[in-house]
């Protein structure tokens, strides 16, 4: 056609077979390589795009036709979805960064939306030929001007340079010392406030984890670490206190925080373990179960991550999987000390029936210091009913109503599992060596 300037080169990238070549091609990246689930997302809404649905891509399309969740289940997994795209997000832009850096096409996923943007590249030598790097330059936009697309990017890399590495909260303090001095010191007081946030009864500790958590977030608003925390305390908050309406207004409180912290780091296996806590103190046990292995498939070796999905996996009775993650753990006693490793193990083996060995898991908990309160202690006492010992039972019910003359088993349990057989089976057994409800 006469004075038709438009590429046919760039058109036949774009085009649909053209954008499947080079989607084919990330699927089977090594940065996609490792994730099933996030090669299926991609590939569903770049052929959504492609078949021009990409604005009718929603959480709830996605959660039904990739992930298999029936239309009940959506309300609680919305959480899940939000975080598998905010992963390929940002596996996307790592493999443009490294594997992807000469493609010829793009494909991103924006913030804020679902629907795949997909930018056909110019790639052209630079001036001085030193660069170990192509310049990649946008011809055409899918969907978006190139000074969004370019902006969107600078943005990113801006944000994520500062971001602290992948699975751990620890980093190279010397390098971002030359950036934030405010970055180091907000990471120090969020790793310490860690150490503060068990034994999960215990308010007044939790209230100090929170403020060193909240001093983190106000050092630093853009480190996530503060979020994360801070979400976990306010969500152990919610579940412990007996105040109603507290108890609501610090669950709000924990949603704001892991969503926050999930906006800034939703690769992060602290950020993923903080929103599953809240998601399990909402009720949201789905959820909070697969947002916690996802958080351990992170971090396998985190021992804060481990805690918390021991304590999901506690009480939403899952008790034959933590024994048989524990087997497979170090217990390297100095390693454990002040996690709640021993704790979960011996309540489940309280669950599975084996109260001698339970007995003996919290006695050494005891010994090597870990966290103690009301919610051992119940146990210890109900192990020691079950296994006939009633002296030794009676004496630990006397220790409880002593020490936490408020301490409620009958509701508190009832509460954390999601199945009432499992708390009642505690509950009898600690009424049976003689606790009873405060006046």
């Amino acid at each position: 056609m006469p004075g038709d300037t438009r590429d046919p080169h760039t058109e036949n990238r774009l085009a649909p077979e053209g954008v499947r070549q080079y989607l084919a091609k990330i699927v089977a990246s090594e940065t996609f390589a490792s994730s099933a689930r996030m090669q299926d997302i991609l590939r569903y809404v770049v052929e959504e795009k492609l078949a021009d649905r990409g604005s009718s891509i929603k959480a709830t399309t996605i959660g039904m036709d990739v992930h298999g969740y029936s239309p009940e289940e959506i309300s609680d997994r919305a959480g899940v979805v939000r975080v598998d795209a905010g992963r390929v997000r940002r596996k996307l832009e790592t493999y443009y960064e490294t594997e992807g850096k000469t493609d010829e096409i793009q494909i991103s996923l924006p913030t804020g939306t679902y629907e795949p943007e997909i930018v056909a590249l110019e790639i052209e030598k630079t001036a001085t030929h030193n660069s170990k790097h192509p310049k990649a330059r946008a011809v055409l936009v899918v969907g978006c001007t190139l000074a969004i697309a370019v902006g969107a990017w600078a943005l990113n890399r801006a944000t994520h340079k500062s971001d602290p590495p992948k699975n751990s909260i620890l980093v190279d303090h010397r390098e971002i010392f030359d950036i934030s001095p405010n970055r180091v010191e907000a990471i120090n007081l969020a790793t310490k406030a860690r150490g503060l946030i068990f034994p999960a009864t215990d308010q007044e500790r939790l209230s100090i984890a929170l403020q060193a958590f909240q001093i983190s977030i106000e050092k630093d608003d853009v480190y996530f670490g503060g979020y994360a925390g801070a979400a976990q305390v306010l969500g152990s908050l919610a579940l412990v206190d007996m105040d109603r309406e507290r108890s609501e207004t610090n669950l709000a409180l924990a949603a704001q925080h892991s969503t926050e912290a999930l906006r800034l780091a939703p690769d992060q296996a602290w950020a993923l373990s903080a929103q599953a806590w809240v998601d399990f103190a909402s009720d949201n046990h789905a959820s909070a179960l697969e947002l916690s292995n996802r958080a351990i498939e992170l971090a396998p070796l985190d021992p804060h991550i481990r805690e918390f999905d021991f304590l999901i996996s506690l009480f939403n009775s899952r008790f034959e999987h933590i024994l048989d993650e524990a087997a497979g753990f170090p217990k390297d006693a100095n390693q454990l000390q002040g996690y709640v490793f021993s704790n979960a193990i011996g309540s489940a083996q309280f669950h599975t029936g084996d109260y001698l060995a339970a007995i003996q898991t919290f006695e050494e908990a005891i010994a090597a210091q870990g966290p103690f309160g009301p919610i051992p202690l119940s146990y210890l006492a109900a192990a020691y009913e079950m296994a006939g010992d009633t002296e030794n039972a009676q004496f630990l019910v006397s220790v409880l109503m002593g020490n936490w003359p408020n301490a409620r088993p009958d509701i508190l349990f009832p509460a954390l599992f999601s199945d009432p057989m499992s708390a009642k089976t505690l509950v009898e057994a600690v009424r049976k060596a003689g606790w009873v409800a405060p006046d």
